[in-house]
């Protein structure tokens, strides 16, 4: 079975409903799933960490009744193509052009942990393209440091990687396990799928820098990365930056 026929398969078992194709924005190809049809705006879907879009197996279907939802893997995580940078800036002007290319107007978007960030930074950077934003356990303005403990040990520059290169599947357990609040337990074909999407050294990088990117000082709004333009639009708001070394957004 080919690469294209085992995301079918999965998908077809994982996220029921939802049909898997690639989409390259700005020489990036996203894993993407797209369910759904109708007239109400569609919605876009962004995950976080150390999850992939199959997270939204509850949510898609129900969503799906009535829009086209959207919902990628993030950049270098699941089966999307990991390439960095990954400053909000760049993420964010990212998923713009895939909205855009996808359903070419206004999405409702729904961000978790990571993709929180990401769903922020894009309402920010393109306003025109959010029209309702949903955010899940995301900073925003300020992070507590005791919460966010994680944050700070995966931005370090090497232990992280030395650790999960032990512990890795086990990491990935303990990390969905620790933020569990479903009154029932994981269900033990999507922990395998996180593990699966997780042990990789070059998925773990791509992790890892969202963390990274996140603890470095600001950068200018203007910023692009590889050529990767991301204009803000007319009247956009004021002093939009990505997290910085207080955790201040």
């Amino acid at each position: 079975m080919n690469d294209r026929a085992a995301d079918s398969a999965e998908t077809t078992v994982l996220l029921p409903g939802a049909a898997f194709h690639q989409a390259a924005v700005f020489g990036v190809r996203f894993a993407l799933y797209r369910a759904g049809s109708g007239g109400a705006c569609p919605v876009l879907l962004l995950h976080g960490v150390p999850q992939t879009a199959v997270m939204w197996r509850d949510l898609l279907p129900v969503l799906a009744r009535d829009r086209v939802v959207l919902a990628p893997d993030l950049k270098g995580l699941g089966r999307s193509e990991g390439r960095g940078p990954y400053d909000a800036p760049t993420l964010a002007a990212e998923m713009a052009a895939l909205v855009l290319q996808e359903v070419g107007g206004p999405v409702d978007v729904v961000g978790s942990a990571c993709g929180g960030s990401i769903a922020m930074a894009l309402a920010a950077e393109r306003p025109d393209l959010v029209r309702r934003l949903v955010v899940c356990n995301a900073p925003f303005r300020y992070a507590d440091v005791r919460r966010v403990w994680h944050v700070l040990l995966f931005s370090l520059p090497a232990p992280p990687e030395g650790t999960w290169a032990v512990t890795g599947r086990r990491r990935v357990d303990h990390m969905i396990r620790l933020g569990w609040r479903a009154p029932h337990p994981p269900d033990e074909r999507y922990l395998e799928h996180y593990r699966a999407a997780y042990d990789d050294r070059a998925r773990l990088g791509a992790m890892l820098g969202y963390y990274r990117a996140a603890m470095r000082s600001p950068g200018r709004r203007d910023r692009s990365a590889a050529g990767r333009p991301a204009p803000p639009p007319p009247g956009n708001p004021p002093g939009n930056r990505s997290p910085g070394r207080s955790g201040r957004w």
